[in-house]
């Protein structure tokens, strides 16, 4: 009779597993790690993202770990035995180093830090005060249009000028006569005429002072009808009747709008 040398019984087969496990289990052992938490030293909180970093006796960088929600981190323990440096670094918080002694088996830390705020480098906001009495007559909501030109206080620096039409000789466009009479050109051409100034409508605090100009005067009108540069709050330059906001615009000259806002209102 020949034996079936092909079948295992289980008993046997169960021995034979357990022999290679255990020769496995010596052949591949576990390896060591350092686990444990990084603490806020003030809260008791765990830190999340907290990077844990392994250094040897000559500072080089071993083995890294980043901690979860709950400042929970394991750590390969990457050499033999001996003394190692464990550092921590937070966003938020001072570094921490801590020397670890390796003598073969599993190491658990628990590690407070304390923490150190951020200094962020200063923002410089730049908030311009806006007058209640411009707001009130819609200043602020024709310059965001940009249908005009817009000069404030702060840009026409009223006690660099003597006659409030220097000012207006900043505005690109508008020209001055010599006797000091603000106006636009109608005519595009290379050659120039006394006929083809324009003479805007003057306003000083919404009213209309003038509807315009046809000829030009040897006094100094204008001066006599504004106010000194001192007194002026904002300006607005409108060079066409169709750019104009239709309040001030005029039957009788389609030329523009000059609309002087003082600081008395």
């Amino acid at each position: 009779m020949i034996q079936d040398t092909s079948a295992i019984s289980p008993a046997r087969a169960a021995s034979v597993l357990g022999r290679l496990v255990v020769l496995f289990a010596f052949a591949v052992p576990a390896e060591a790690q350092i686990t444990g938490r990084i603490l806020d030293s003030k809260s008791g909180q765990g830190i999340d993202a907290a990077r844990v970093t392994v250094f040897d006796s000559v500072g080089d960088s071993l083995s890294l770990s980043v901690a979860d929600g709950d400042g929970a981190f394991a750590v390969a323990w990457p050499g033999g035995e001996g003394v190692y440096t464990l550092r921590v670094q937070a966003l938020g918080y001072e570094g921490t180093s801590r020397p670890i002694t390796y003598a073969g088996i599993p190491i658990v830390v628990e590690i407070r830090v304390a923490p150190a705020p951020v200094e962020l480098e200063g923002l410089a906001v730049e908030v311009e005060p806006l007058s209640p009495y411009l707001d009130r007559f819609g200043f602020y909501s024709r310059r965001r249009l940009g249908t005009g030109r817009f000069l404030n206080v702060e840009q026409m620096d009223g006690s660099r000028f003597s006659r409030t039409v220097d000012i207006l000789r900043r505005v690109p466009g508008l020209r001055v006569t010599n006797g000091g009479e603000p106006y636009l050109r109608r005519a595009q051409g290379t050659t120039f005429r006394a006929a083809d100034r324009c003479f805007p409508v003057l306003v000083l605090d919404d009213i209309i002072v003038r509807t315009g100009r046809t000829i030009e005067s040897a006094l100094d009108e204008f001066d006599l009808i504004m106010p000194r540069p001192g007194d002026i709050a904002a300006i607005e330059v409108y060079g066409g009747s169709a750019l104009s906001p239709p309040q001030w615009r005029s039957l009788e000259n389609d030329c523009g709008v000059i609309v002087v806002w003082t600081t008395r209102g």
